[in-house]
């Protein structure tokens, strides 16, 4: 039979108590993952190659507009050259071709000609610094099926 007091509790006693206990886990992030740390380095490696990346094609831009612009002015030159140039003014006189030699005559024509290919090889220049410039920004399309550009 149980006995039954009817003292009051008045101290904290440990048997008489009822506890509780709760517990809480937690995650502690580490280096425990190795395959998420590898995909986190690839990946920031791949953005410094990237930044690298762009960084060259921004100055490989900026070299390829200077060469643009000084063929250009080197084409323009050319042209002033050959406007002004005496070898015309000579063939194109009359009175001078005809107290000329042939040999002369041809001479003139010879330089003429130097001058024309020399300003043809100019245009070429600016032409190509031009394509390049526009392959370099990403503004050149090619298409497979035809070909627009064909080296000779």
């Amino acid at each position: 039979r149980p006995v039954y007091t009817s003292e009051i509790l008045k101290k904290f006693k440990p048997d008489n108590t009822l506890t509780f206990r709760v517990g809480i886990s937690v995650p502690l992030v580490g280096n425990y993952n190795l395959n998420r740390n590898n995909a986190n380095l690839q990946q920031y490696y791949a953005l410094l190659n990237w930044q690298g990346a762009q960084v060259i094609q921004n100055k490989t831009i900026a070299l390829q507009e200077s060469k643009l612009n000084n063929d250009i002015k080197q084409y323009n030159a050319l042209e002033e050259i050959h406007k002004k140039s005496i070898v015309s003014r000579l063939l194109d006189d009359e009175n001078i071709r005809a107290q000329s030699t042939a040999l002369e005559i041809i001479d003139l024509q010879i330089a003429k000609k130097k001058l024309e290919i020399t300003s043809i090889n100019s245009a070429n220049n600016v032409v190509q610094s031009y394509i390049l410039l526009l392959e370099n920004k990403g503004l050149l399309k090619y298409d497979l099926r035809h070909k627009y550009l064909l080296e000779n």
